[in-house]
Formats: C-alpha cells, structure tokens, sequence
C-alpha cells in the first residue's frame, strides 16, 4: 500500500518555523492551560509571564520573548 510519502522523505523536511510569544513555551495564536494544586503559586507564574510579555525582558530569566 502506498501512503504518498516514506519515512525517510518526511525526516528530510525541516520543520515548519514558529512564531514564539515566549520562546519553547507558547506559539503566537497559542494558548496553555496550567494546573496545580491550591496555593500552589499558579497565579504567581502567570503573573511573571504577564510582565516578561509586556516588558520583552526573559520569562523566568532564560526564555525570550
């Protein structure tokens, strides 16, 4: 049977560039979800990522924005 394309054809491609808001973590148009237990300091990590977004400084020091 033939599916249209092998394996190895499919390894060569380069894989399609993303467009980061914060880089490794969440793509332009991208959305997250994020999970915890209570009083677990949820909220402070999406306040950090807030202010890294607004500010263009590294979220947590290490990932660009």
């Amino acid at each position: 049977m033939n599916i249209g394309i092998k394996l190895a054809d499919f390894m060569d491609e380069a894989p399609a560039q993303i467009d980061w808001l914060i880089e490794d973590i969440i793509p332009h148009g991208g959305a997250i979800q994020v999970f915890g237990r209570p009083a677990s300091r949820k909220t402070w990590f999406l306040v950090q990522m807030l202010e890294s977004v607004t500010s263009g400084d590294p979220f947590l020091g290490r990932f660009k924005i």
